[in-house]
């Protein structure tokens, strides 16, 4: 099993970096544009495009476009809390 999250973020928005222990997820950009930094690489993933994150990696997400971004992220075990 598996949770789908839709998100969006205005431009420049960034996620401080931090690690996920109960699950990875993969990210896949719906419009605009996501940069991603690991403890390994920088990608820049616009439309169409993925990124998949194991549990425990460090990371951070931003929206480098200059207009709003979306995403949907895979989240893999399921079970994430509801907001």
């Amino acid at each position: 099993m598996w949770d789908l999250i839709e998100g969006a973020f205005a431009p420049g928005v960034e996620i401080a970096v931090h690690s996920h222990s109960e699950y990875s997820e993969w990210i896949f950009v719906t419009k605009g544009e996501f940069t991603i930094c690991t403890n390994r690489e920088t990608v820049i993933l616009r439309p169409a495009k993925s990124f998949f994150i194991s549990k425990g990696t460090p990371h951070m997400v931003s929206d480098s476009s200059a207009e709003p971004s979306t995403a949907l992220t895979i989240a893999k075990p399921s079970g994430l809390p509801s907001h």
